[in-house]
């Protein structure tokens, strides 16, 4: 609780130059999106991770890795946590102009953001790649572009992190529909249109793509309920019953 604590606080006041808003939705996010916390406690961030963050927003994700170096680095940590992963670089891409502004602002020169279409920017040399609560946005025919687009950067050795909401779980899933519903409008976007599966349409999509789910994980926060998939790309069978 300590750590996570000053975590929230280094992270946020990175914020701070780039406003109230900000700073205050730095501070709530980290705090209760059950994910930041997960990334540190399983160690999700190998060592020399090239971390490419598709809708990466205002950069919360970079900004918490980097308060977890400089934590660790002064030796406030918790030894139920292995020691955070070394980021070996960030790219954060996003369409929204204000967020990446806002990202820049308050990460500096410690990660690079771009403005653009996260299907449209290159994903080569990437060794994780994130897709946090983003997927659901985007139509059914441009997500399965995209998640051909990851299979196809990623290394056998990568991960991609990627969290969906079950449209089958009963009332949090209209909960969820309802702030997703919700963003879109307070990003701009008007009232928009969710394009979104049951947790087993989520499974067979990334199975039929190329990826192997060694990982699901319920995340609960503020009333609703989302799923955190972990992917490595699927080895296949060669001819000779070798794998690949």
């Amino acid at each position: 609780m300590v750590l996570r604590d000053r975590l929230v606080n280094q992270a946020a006041s990175r914020y701070r130059a780039s406003g109230r808003s900000a700073y205050y939705f730095a501070r709530c996010k980290l705090r209760h999106d059950p994910f930041y916390s997960l990334l540190l406690v399983e160690g999700l961030v190998p060592a020399g991770a090239r971390i490419v963050d598709l809708g990466c927003a205002q950069g919360l994700l970079a900004a918490w890795l980097s308060a977890a170096q400089q934590c660790y680095s002064m030796g406030v940590w918790d030894s139920a946590c292995p020691a955070p992963g070394s980021v070996a670089s960030y790219r954060g891409i996003d369409r929204n102009k204000s967020e990446i502004r806002r990202a820049r602002q308050a990460l500096g020169n410690c990660a690079e953001f771009i403005v653009g279409d996260i299907a449209g920017e290159p994903l080569s040399e990437a060794t994780l790649i994130v897709l946090l609560d983003v997927l659901h946005y985007l139509d059914y025919e441009a997500q399965l572009k995209l998640l051909r687009l990851i299979r196809a950067a990623l290394p056998m050795d990568g991960l991609l992190l990627v969290r969906v909401g079950d449209f089958a779980g009963g009332i949090r899933a209209r909960v969820s529909g309802c702030v997703d519903s919700l963003v879109l409008r307070l990003r701009g976007y008007g009232k928009g249109e969710l394009h979104r599966r049951p947790l087993s349409e989520w499974l067979v999509l990334l199975d039929e793509v190329g990826f192997t789910v060694h990982g699901v994980t319920c995340q609960r926060s503020l009333g609703y309920a989302n799923f955190l998939l972990r992917a490595v790309p699927k080895r296949l069978l060669t001819a000779n019953g070798n794998t690949q």
